[in-house]
């Protein structure tokens, strides 16, 4: 499935926000991810702007303060974390899977501990 990108401007238009709003958010809440294109501008993806979506019900219509749509949102997401059953993996796949996000972590710049 591709995933959709969208600039600031669109992510605006969609969600009836202010662009000034919106890049305040990605700095207030960690869950927003920056990413940006290679000409240097502000991307977001589908699940970008279901957040922001999601942010703005929480801070305009149900009246929390930034840091109480904070705590919900992590409330609200940890909650829907995935359950993988790991017991029904052979240890060579998990082996596997821990090489392959060793890799991902290396290409993102970050570094691991095991």
């Amino acid at each position: 499935m591709k995933e959709n990108y969208y600039t600031i401007k669109e992510v605006a238009m969609i969600t009836s926000l202010k662009v000034h709003t919106i890049r305040y958010w990605l700095n207030e809440f960690p869950q927003l991810i920056k990413r940006k294109n290679s000409a240097n501008k502000l991307i977001f993806t589908d699940r970008d702007v279901e957040m922001i979506i999601n942010i703005k019900r929480l801070v305009h219509t149900e009246g929390y303060s930034i840091d109480g749509a904070k705590n919900k949102l992590n409330k609200i997401y940890k909650e829907k974390q995935l359950d993988i059953p790991f017991e029904g993996l052979t240890k060579s796949t998990l082996k596997a899977i821990i090489k392959e996000l060793e890799k991902i972590l290396v290409l993102l710049g970050g570094s691991y501990d095991i």
